[in-house]
């Protein structure tokens, strides 16, 4: 199994994304393509770019620890179903528990840290239950070695 994404590898992501110009940012129509799994289109124009810079640093955070994302549709979708199904009918659409058992089941408390750090509590709930499992599916895309 992989390691986790390193705190320092989400720090350089960060500051990449901040300050350079990050050589493994997704490309454009792929970054469409995984919104449209995600209900992006009910974001604010603020939320759907916080969407955005996260799921980039994610993405670049996993290139700079030389792990892939598996892009697949079927895998992205799949995500997407489990961490919805759970956050709606296990954990009652309550945020803040589904975070808890996120952070106790993964690894990647570096990346599920980010995350949580940038919900915060101008954003609607609903825009935040959708940039948490977003950016959730995406780190449960990470590819694992056997």
């Amino acid at each position: 199994m992989s390691l986790p994404i390193s705190f320092e590898n989400v720090e350089k992501a960060i500051t990449q994304m901040h300050f350079e110009k990050p050589e493994y940012l997704i490309a454009e129509d792929q970054l469409e393509e995984y919104l449209s799994y995600s209900s992006a289109e009910l974001l604010s124009a603020d939320d759907a770019a916080i969407q955005s810079f996260l799921i980039q640093v994610i993405h670049l955070a996993v290139r700079l620890q030389d792990h892939k994302i598996q892009w697949h549709p079927d895998v992205i979708e799949s995500a997407n179903e489990a961490n919805w199904k759970a956050y709606e009918l296990e954990y009652e659409q309550d945020l803040g528990k589904y975070i808890d058992y996120c952070f106790e089941s993964s690894d990647e408390e570096e990346l599920l840290a980010i995350v949580e750090d940038s919900l915060h509590e101008e954003i609607e709930p609903a825009s935040a239950a959708i940039i948490w499992i977003s950016c959730k599916n995406l780190i449960d895309s990470i590819e694992q070695d056997g």
